[in-house]
């Protein structure tokens, strides 16, 4: 599974915010300085996140974006769903009958259990849990 850029960046800002101050906003320039992502997309993508509850934005001079839950509250899989991106490790495990040789296909087992192993994964493990991982 190479993940898009989407959930890549979104992931990396999301991280960003979960190492601040929890009642301060972060304005995008800030974040897309620090993350080096570009602030339109970054600013896309936040959005994107607010809509799905993981984000709030704060207007004003002091306004940016600041994580809307606490971070051991966020799972790395709601920043994958957010921004609308699959959680599978092959494209034949999305496409259900799509391949030929789905019936009859010998690595389809060890693709299937990755992918619930993935999701295993991110499922369990919160912003605070990637953040501490990072920090050891």
């Amino acid at each position: 599974m190479t993940p898009s850029t989407r959930p890549r960046y979104g992931l990396r800002a999301l991280l960003f915010l979960a190492e601040q101050d929890p009642d301060q906003a972060v304005s995008v320039r800030e974040i897309a300085r620090q993350e080096n992502i570009s602030p339109d997309y970054l600013e896309h993508l936040l959005h994107t996140m607010k809509g799905a509850g993981l984000v709030e934005s704060v207007r004003g001079a002091a306004g940016g974006f600041k994580l809307a839950r606490p971070a051991d509250e966020i799972k790395l899989k709601d920043v994958f769903t957010a921004l609308g991106e699959k959680i599978h490790p092959v494209w034949c495990l999305t496409e259900g009958e799509a391949c030929p040789r789905s019936g009859k296909c010998r690595s389809r087992p060890v693709w299937d259990r990755l992918g619930v192993m993935l999701e295993e994964f991110l499922s369990g493990t919160s912003l605070a849990d990637a953040v501490s991982q990072r920090e050891t």
